[in-house]
């Protein structure tokens, strides 16, 4: 018996780790683990997941790495955070999308940029060092804006809570993860700026899993990659029904992280907003740049939201991950 058990781990070593603990974001950026894990593409690269937590930010996801957490997709900035402030030790497997942030505004309060300076205004933005804030802050260099100003308006909070102030009228503009943009064009909003006008190839969102898991399980890891990669391939090919998937998703989820909203059924996220998202919001793909992860890893530092530069490389590992690029 004792024999027969240690073949086994040398031949399957995804049997010595009894299931994978997954972490997502509560938003479209997540879409590719959502149709892997309906359509079966999990199972079928031999990944087991025995859970799955959604956190209504990245910075909150972020946060809970230490808690038991195997594998994430999630924000790049966010995961930057925790490796280099956090001590986290994780390593980014592949990507899941470029761009998917956008600065939403009330037409009838704010015409142009400059607006976004005038006393009075209010601004919703998750909080300090999220990947919205760091585009905001790029957002008023390259376009010449008074950054304090422009900061003395921001009113942080979640997206989700963002997104409903907006609605109300209780702030004016918001920087918002997807699906959130493309819900509030819907509803008769503007869309002022988009990430990718402000930073081409900007990496989005990644998967990254513990270096415990990828030491201990690396044929898991490689399962998790492939099931990304194939269910990003399903979403282009399939881009109706994947978006049913993702909005039905979203619906769950939404009553665990936001309950009071969708049990109450104020605000929902139909499979059209999704497919909106998912094609226009955001350039769906597994393929990792590492010169833009650079950049990123740079412009933290740069905020002061960093301690110290490092090579992207430390926390690269994409073996498994051969997407060719978009752009």
């Amino acid at each position: 018996m004792g024999v027969a058990v240690f073949i086994l781990f040398l031949f399957f070593p995804t049997f010595s780790y009894p299931g994978v603990k997954v972490a997502v974001e509560f938003n479209t950026h997540a879409s590719s683990f959502y149709v892997a894990k309906r359509v079966g593409l999990l199972e079928k690269n031999r990944v087991h997941v025995s859970s799955y937590d959604s956190y209504i930010t990245g910075m909150a996801l972020a946060a809970s790495l230490r808690k038991g957490i195997d594998a994430a997709y999630m924000c790049l900035i966010p995961a930057v955070l925790a490796y280099a402030n956090g001590g986290v030790r994780i390593k980014v497997v592949c990507g899941t999308h470029l761009y998917g942030y956008g600065l939403i505004v009330n037409p009838r309060v704010i015409s142009g940029l400059k607006d976004l300076e005038k006393k009075g205004v209010k601004i919703g933005c998750p909080r300090e060092g999220s990947p919205n804030d760091c585009l905001l802050h790029r957002l008023a260099e390259k376009r010449g804006l008074d950054e304090k100003k422009v900061f003395s308006n921001v009113v942080r909070m979640p997206p989700p809570t963002a997104y409903l102030a907006l609605r109300a009228g209780r702030i004016d503009a918001a920087f918002l993860p997807e699906p959130f943009p493309s819900l509030a064009v819907h509803e008769g909003f503007r869309k002022l700026v988009d990430a990718r006008d402000l930073w081409v190839g900007m990496q989005g969102s990644v998967l990254v899993v513990k270096d415990e898991l990828l030491r201990k399980s690396p044929l898991q890891v490689k399962g998790l990659v492939k099931g990304t990669v194939e269910a990003i391939s399903w979403i282009k090919g399939n881009i109706r029904e994947a978006s049913k998937i993702v909005s039905t998703f979203l619906s769950v989820e939404g009553g665990r992280v936001f309950p009071m909203f969708f049990r109450r059924k104020v605000f929902s996220i139909p499979p059209f907003v999704v497919e909106t998202s998912l094609t226009k919001g955001m350039v769906c793909t597994a393929f990792v740049d590492p010169d833009r992860v650079q950049e990123e890893i740079d412009y933290l530092y740069h905020l002061g939201y960093i301690e110290r530069p490092f090579d992207c490389r430390e926390m690269l590992f994409l073996k498994w991950c051969r997407e060719e690029t978009p752009y």
